[in-house]
């Protein structure tokens, strides 16, 4: 899949969008999930969009053995971290993060981002300082905060 997610990236790059995320769901009907997002917000009009040529795409290269739905979506409220980029967006702001195992007895860990490398993400939380490697982070996001 990583072939794969490089050329759509490549493409979405050309078309004037980002990849944020893909994600492959298997199971008896697989799902394949992209999120995608440009300067300025993505539309409903962006995901039919991509939806349409990337599914023409995705027909010819016949990545994913069996029957699997694909689906588009903007990055939400709730935005995913993946990127450097998105990272540095989300400094000083409140994030949640589930790792791919437990750690201390959690998983899932709620703070104000603080800073990152290239190999971990440091965040406060109720008045410690956790450092997370990347590696083992399963979902970062940003959490939108409602006035």
């Amino acid at each position: 899949m990583p072939e794969v997610e490089v050329k759509i990236e490549a493409l979405l790059t050309a078309w004037g969008y980002e990849l944020v995320a893909m994600r492959y769901y298997g199971g008896h009907k697989g799902r394949l999930l992209m999120v995608i997002d440009k300067p300025g917000g993505v539309s409903v009009q962006d995901c039919q969009t991509v939806y349409e040529r990337i599914s023409d795409y995705l027909d010819v290269l016949d990545p994913i053995p069996g029957p699997y739905a694909l689906e588009v979506s903007s990055p939400g409220v709730d935005r995913l971290l993946t990127k450097d980029r998105h990272f540095a967006e989300s400094i000083g702001k409140q994030v949640r993060v589930r790792l791919r195992h437990k750690r201390g007895g959690r998983r899932v860990f709620v703070g104000a981002l603080r800073g990152f490398t290239e190999m971990q993400i440091e965040l406060e939380a109720e008045g410690r300082v956790e450092r997370l490697d990347r590696s083992e982070i399963d979902e970062a996001r940003a959490l939108y905060q409602w006035d």
